[in-house]
């Protein structure tokens, strides 16, 4: 039987080097913290902000899902951001995702992981998201204990003025991931100008 090929999917804004430097020190500053296997560390390579994972999506659909994100980004314009502080999902009590926060200046950024939410809402199985938290992943965390996670949280309080870096985004990527044995290879398939003027 004849399967059509996928591909796993994401929409991101990527980050520059000397930002990736910041948050990759900031990293290995917290990973003392969480020994052993309490956490999972994102890689360098993936240090991105994701507007929208769309998971497998049909090789034959991808010109038409490319066509409708560029159409979502049309209307903006570069993003001025800034990647600060460290924080949790759902909350440092119960720690299941560390991350650093990433804001835009002219807060559109919003708006545009909204634009994209629906203008590829028919090219997955995803569910949307309802909610947005501009983040850079630095680990996906295992239940800790109490004290742990207490531990944790001072030792990302540390970060709460800290700023790891201010950029201006030019584009949205669509992001392919390919699971392999051992990690996971992102590689850019699109990329979708923010060129409006203001």
């Amino acid at each position: 039987m004849h399967t059509t090929e996928q591909f796993r999917l994401f929409l991101a804004l990527s980050l520059p080097q000397e930002v990736k430097d910041r948050v990759e020190q900031a990293q290995a500053e917290l990973m003392p913290v969480l020994p052993g296997k309490a956490a999972r560390w994102s890689r360098r390579e993936h240090f991105h902000l994701t507007l929208r994972f769309l998971g497998n999506v049909a090789m034959s659909r991808v010109d038409d899902l490319v066509q409708a994100a560029r159409a979502a980004c049309d209307p903006f314009g570069p993003l001025r951001l800034t990647a600060a502080g460290v924080g949790f999902f759902p909350d440092s009590g119960a720690p299941r995702v560390l991350w650093v926060g990433v804001k835009d200046l002219d807060e559109r950024l919003r708006a545009l992981w909204s634009a994209l939410q629906s203008a590829t809402q028919l090219f997955t199985a995803e569910r949307a998201e309802k909610d947005f938290t501009g983040h850079v992943t630095l680990a996906r965390i295992n239940r800790l204990p109490r004290t742990q996670a207490a531990e944790l949280a001072k030792a990302a309080a540390k970060y709460d003025e800290i700023v790891f870096g201010r950029w201006i985004a030019r584009s949205v990527e669509l992001m392919r991931s390919e699971l392999l044995p051992r990690r996971a290879r992102h590689s850019v398939l699109a990329e979708l100008p923010l060129q409006a003027s203001a």
